[in-house]
């Protein structure tokens, strides 16, 4: 897998996987700062901002969503670990 931050596209075997703009910047986020563990009120704030009309609850469904699109490529996919109770970080 590589991310390629200026062209703001993820490959999985030299193939690109097509993520929506939050997708892509919750991958890029968690990627830029590995093994920090992010809670899920801070990517939102960061990512969507305070007066948004979304819920915490978008992130987890977004991870959600991003596991699944690189499980559909048969890749595995454990970069985006769960660390229960806090939030997430990239492994």
């Amino acid at each position: 897998m590589t991310i390629n931050i200026m062209k703001k596209v993820v490959e999985v075997n030299g193939k690109e996987v097509q993520f929506t703009k939050k997708e892509y910047e919750i991958i890029e986020l968690l990627a830029t700062h590995p093994k920090q563990v992010f809670s899920k009120e801070q990517i939102f704030e960061m990512l969507w901002g305070l007066d948004s009309e979304s819920t915490i609850n978008t992130i987890t469904e977004h991870i959600r969503r991003i596991r699944g699109k690189f499980s559909s490529r048969h890749f595995k996919f454990d970069f985006i670990k769960t660390v229960w109770g806090i939030g997430y970080k990239w492994q």
